[in-house]
């Protein structure tokens, strides 16, 4: 099975790439938002592959990061969802919004991405509910490492006003680290600037 991809893009299309390596032209599923991402025409390119195999075919799909190929093989463990629907969920925001959405139960914002129903988005929150929450806290626990009082003060603010513990750490989470350094006011702050935006 063929996990990473490294060459140079040979050509690039709306929701594919052909990369060349070792003389051979890889055809790569990939998200538009992928795509667009990319750098130029006959530079080279990285990317994580999940080897989608059956009976008529091989497809392999591409994500920019490891994070993203895990998030979307979870999903793939998910009865009634398909590759180009997980491909869809994790390309429609960012990684930490969709864990959060997952692990809040948010059904209203899973199904506002294209192919994925009620009944769907119901299966995933109830699949991976569990498993998303476990990344986050250790997402949470990596970011925050060393960085004090400050961070958690901030987070506990925020999940008083009435956000998830998921949200105001992913809000605290995008804050600049120079910015951190000004207090839990300007933390705080800079938290709610994103999650009015968000």
């Amino acid at each position: 099975m063929i996990a990473y991809l490294a060459g140079e893009l040979l050509e690039a299309r709306e929701s594919y790439v052909i990369v060349m390596a070792g003389g051979v032209g890889y055809r790569v599923e990939l998200h538009p938002s992928a795509v667009s991402q990319l750098p130029a025409r006959g530079e080279e390119v990285r990317l994580h592959i999940h080897t989608c195999v059956r009976e008529d075919a091989i497809t392999l799909v591409g994500f920019l990061t490891t994070e993203a190929r895990e998030l979307f093989e979870l999903l793939l463990g998910v009865s009634g969802v398909g590759p180009k629907v997980a491909q869809a969920l994790v390309s429609s925001t960012t990684l930490g919004r969709l864990k959060s959405a997952i692990a809040a139960g948010e059904v209203a914002a899973l199904v506002k991405v294209q192919g994925v129903g009620r009944k769907t988005a119901e299966r995933i929150v109830v699949d991976l509910k569990d498993k998303v929450k476990d990344d986050l806290l250790a997402d949470e626990a990596t970011v925050f490492a060393g960085v004090g009082d400050t961070i958690t003060e901030a987070v506990a603010v925020l999940v008083e006003l009435g956000y998830t513990r998921q949200r105001a750490a992913e809000a605290v989470r995008r804050v600049d680290a120079a910015e951190r350094e000004n207090g839990v006011e300007a933390v705080i702050r800079e938290a709610l600037k994103y999650l009015g935006s968000a």
